[in-house]
């Protein structure tokens, strides 16, 4: 089987954190504390007095390993450790991370929209989701401009090697704009970036909504502004998601990160500005109460697009609520080879709402396939692997050849661009008619 993608488009990855998670310690094998003990430290792992790691999974661990303070303080007792989970909305950390932070008292109490999870006397377990995590993100030394530099060029090379010439890019603040504008004026530069504006908490609304406006003002050939991106809940995996129905293992229906009249406000503010606004939403009440909130403002008058981030579960009514609506989904369709293993298990009954890519094909709600890199590799091939896993479990196939929906669809932007496949081996990869050296260095 030959076959060639142009324009091969990953509509959601986070530049800067695919390049920076290849030097943490990477804990996608561990499942036990003799694991854990095994783990080889390098320098360029630490952030100064801070052990960084990241990709663990509770699913793969032995029966009786949990994530707890107790089992990093037996490996690391003296050095502060921040392991991030492999969805990235969860810490492990140890008993000297917790004291830094001061969250090491009885019913510690966590900021809205996340988690502090507690044992059975009421100290912190080691366990934090979502914005419980951002005590400890405040204390972990914050790149510098010559190692955010260092993270887009490797995760350039990354993608490039991948077969992926066109990215949309999650995650961006003014330090790293200005470095990525730097990169694309370079001759060697060979990847197309829609860039959106990140923000962690409320109050970065308005400094995002400044650097938005300044970039859209010159920016180069290669970087294209896009938009404002937020937050309004977690991740299924660490039962954050905001769901419609309890989870199984009691812990309630998931955050809702963003209270409804602030949302309406930031939604409003960015239309007004003339700026897309994408919104992540992984459950599907998520979503739901998202699409009913810019229905209202859609009705006002006011014109704007929205981009839903994820929807890896959406209820059908939803799906009819978007229709004829200038809403853009981006769907992660390598998510199911990871979470197959536990959706019925965690979700019941919600999970008939998971990877209803078809149905939105079936009701002419656009959409585009990416990889949320580095939460998952990013491989083009994986995607095709993953509609046929899921085509098997039941997960209706799509109509349309899945290619499409991982091609950017302004072919004037790089002319000559395309990534050439036979069978699930990439052999070329082109950048306006310049072929790209896909081999690890």
């Amino acid at each position: 089987m030959q076959f060639r993608i142009s324009n091969a488009f990953d509509s959601h990855v986070h530049w800067q954190g695919t390049g920076a998670f290849q030097e943490r310690l990477q804990l996608q094998t561990v499942k036990s504390l003799e694991d854990l003990q095994k783990l080889k430290i390098e320098k360029y792992q630490m952030s100064q007095e801070w052990l960084l790691g990241w990709g663990w999974d509770e699913n793969n661990f032995a029966d009786g390993f949990l994530p707890t303070r107790q089992n990093l303080d037996t490996v690391f007792k003296n050095i502060p450790v921040a392991f991030t989970r492999v969805d990235a909305h969860s810490f492990w950390v140890n008993t000297e991370a917790l004291k830094r932070a001061g969250l090491f008292y009885k019913n510690a109490k966590s900021e809205e929209g996340g988690t502090i999870q507690l044992d059975f006397e009421g100290w912190p377990t080691g366990l934090l989701i979502d914005s419980a995590t951002n005590s400890i993100r405040r204390l972990i030394p914050k790149p510098n401009s010559f190692q955010i530099k260092r993270h887009l060029e490797s995760a350039l090379q990354y993608f490039n090697r991948a077969g992926i010439t066109h990215i949309r890019d999650m995650t961006c603040n003014e330090e790293q704009w200005n470095i990525a504008v730097s990169l694309a004026e370079q001759s060697s530069f060979t990847l197309a970036v829609v860039q959106n504006f990140s923000i962690d908490n409320l109050d970065q609304f308005d400094s995002a909504i400044k650097l938005a406006l300044e970039a859209r003002k010159r920016p180069p050939r290669l970087i294209r502004p896009g938009a404002i991106k937020i937050f309004f809940d977690g991740s299924l995996g660490a039962e954050s998601a905001l769901v419609s129905a309890p989870y199984a293992s009691g812990s309630g229906r998931g955050l809702q990160m963003i209270e409804r009249i602030a949302l309406k406000e930031i939604i409003q503010r960015c239309w007004s500005w003339g700026l897309d606004i994408a919104i992540h939403t992984i459950g599907d009440e998520a979503a739901h109460r998202v699409v009913q909130i810019a229905n209202e403002i859609w009705d006002l008058g006011h014109d704007g697009r929205l981009h839903l981030e994820h929807v890896e579960l959406l209820r059908s009514e939803t799906i009819q609520m978007m229709k004829g609506k200038n809403i853009l989904c981006h769907l992660q369709p390598s998510h199911w080879l990871s979470d197959k293993v536990w959706l019925e298990t965690k979700l019941g009954d919600l999970a008939r709402y998971a990877f209803r890519w078809k149905e939105l094909e079936d009701n002419d709600v656009p959409f585009f396939f990416g990889t949320d890199s580095p939460i998952e590799a990013p491989s083009l091939m994986n995607t095709y692997k993953a509609l046929l896993d899921a085509a098997a479990s039941g997960i209706p196939m799509l109509k349309t050849d899945w290619q499409s929906y991982h091609s950017f669809p302004d072919v004037k932007w790089t002319p000559n661009t395309y990534t050439e496949f036979t069978d699930d081996q990439i052999t070329q990869v082109f950048f306006e008619g310049r072929l790209i050296n896909t081999k690890s260095n």
